[in-house]
């Protein structure tokens, strides 16, 4: 298991006892924390506020219909990858749940190995969407602390004008200007205009793809 990655956990939830005991011998021999849920609305309790980690479902729950508990989870705002776990005749429930977002689907009798290699790929995956969303923190804080006209300067920086062009856009002095994206380059900790224009497209990006999930 990668170092980065020790403080993650599995959250499982698998009404089969001798699944359960075979998963939880897994991941004792490699080191790996995990947490086991009864059931649905223990799992939800267990998940509330949790960031780090991933959800090691089994398709067949009392109570609940499996794309209810999806719903239920992104409603709680947990956004952790689910890795669902069912038999060959669950192969409509598979798609459903693939197709509602699910990370993947691993049929039973588990593979130890393949177990293993989708869990490291779901906590990888999480671990980027936390990285993501620590940068987009970082930027939408910096871009709000910028002034107005530090902002207008900013956008016509987006553009590719030059500083002349920017100051009679603005209706400012080339040296105005200037001073302005000193202050937006101090503020955006970034070491050139390349740098922050990077820097923002990334943020624009990422925002846009957030936003239309």
């Amino acid at each position: 298991m990668q170092h980065h990655l020790a403080n993650f956990c599995i959250h499982i939830l698998d009404s089969d006892l001798q699944e359960r005991q075979n998963i939880e011998t897994l991941l004792k021999r490699v080191g790996m924390t995990y947490k086991y849920a009864t059931n649905a609305t223990e799992l939800l309790t267990n998940l509330r506020g949790t960031t780090n980690g991933c959800v090691l479902l089994d398709v067949r729950l009392p109570f609940y219909s499996i794309t209810e508990l999806q719903q239920l989870l992104k409603k709680q705002d947990v956004y952790l990858p689910i890795i669902f776990m069912g038999q060959d005749k669950d192969i409509q429930a598979a798609i459903k749940v693939l197709k509602a977002g699910a990370f993947d689907f691993l049929l039973k009798p588990l593979d130890e190995q393949h177990v293993l290699e989708v869990i490291n790929q779901a906590l990888c995956k999480r671990q980027e969407q936390l990285s993501q969303q620590t940068f987009l923190q970082k930027i939408e804080k910096q871009l709000h602390i910028l002034s107005v006209r530090e902002s207008e300067v900013l956008q016509q920086l987006m553009k590719g004008f030059s500083n002349k062009e920017i100051g009679h856009a603005l209706v400012i002095s080339t040296k105005t200007v200037e001073q302005h994206r000193a202050n937006i380059m101090r503020k955006m900790q970034v070491e050139s205009v390349a740098e922050l224009v990077t820097a923002v497209v990334s943020y624009q990006i990422k925002t846009e793809q957030i936003y239309n999930i």
